[in-house]
C-alpha cells in the first residue's frame, strides 16, 4: 500500500529515477533522508556511530569511548553554531555519561534525548524541552553566557528568551 506524503521536487525526481532504475531500496533511503528533520537525523547519526564503533572494535562496545565519539561528532557536525556545540556536548558528557551507574550501556535513550534537546535549543526548534531538568537549564544558560561573544546575536537572543521562560536566568 502506497501512502501519500508531501515531497519536494528533489524527492519527486529521486522517486522517478528510483522507480525507473529499479533501485527502490536506495530510492526509499534517499526519500527518507530528504524528508528527515535535523533531530531525526541526529538520532540516526547516533545509531550509526554506535554501530560503526562496534564494527571497528571487533563487536566489542565501550559506552564511554562511544559517547566520546558522539561528543566529537556533535561538536564537528554542528560547528556552524560556534563553540556552543562543543560546550553543550562537554556538558552532556560530564553531567550524564561520566556519572552514569552503567557506563557500558551509554548512551541510554534518555541521555540521547538530552543531547537532542540541546541540539533543538541551538536550532531554536523547541523540541524535547521536557527532557532537560531545571538544573540543566541553569547550567546551559551559564554556558551560553560564557560562550556569548562567539555566538550569532539572533541565536543568542533566541536562547536567552528560552532561558528566561524556563526561569534559568540568574
Amino acid at each position: 500500500e502506497q501512502k501519500d506524503f508531501p515531497m519536494g521536487k528533489i524527492s519527486q525526481k529521486i522517486m522517478k529515477c528510483g522507480m525507473k532504475c529499479g533501485r527502490l531500496k536506495l530510492h526509499f533511503k534517499l526519500v527518507k533522508i530528504f524528508n528527515m528533520d535535523s533531530i531525526q537525523k541526529f538520532y540516526s547519526d547516533i545509531e550509526k556511530t554506535k554501530k560503526f564503533y562496534r564494527a571497528n572494535n571487533g563487536g566489542n562496545y565501550n559506552g564511554m569511548d562511544c559517547c566520546q565519539k558522539i561528543c566529537d561528532k556533535f561538536a564537528s557536525d554542528y560547528r556552524s553554531y560556534g563553540s556552543i556545540s562543543n560546550a553543550f556536548s562537554d556538558y552532556w558528557f560530564s553531567t550524564y555519561i561520566n556519572t552514569s551507574q552503567t557506563p557500558s550501556e551509554e548512551p541510554t535513550p534518555e541521555n540521547v534525548d538530552r543531547l537532542a534537546a540541546m541540539l533543538s535549543l541551538m536550532e531554536g526548534t523547541r523540541q524535547l524541552e521536557d527532557k532537560l531538568s531545571a538544573e540543566d537549564w541553569s547550567e546551559l544558560c551559564e554556558t551560553v553566557k560564557y560562550e556569548a561573544e562567539d555566538m550569532p546575536i539572533d541565536m543568542l537572543n533566541d536562547m536567552m528568551a528560552v532561558f528566561l521562560e524556563k526561569g534559568a536566568l540568574s
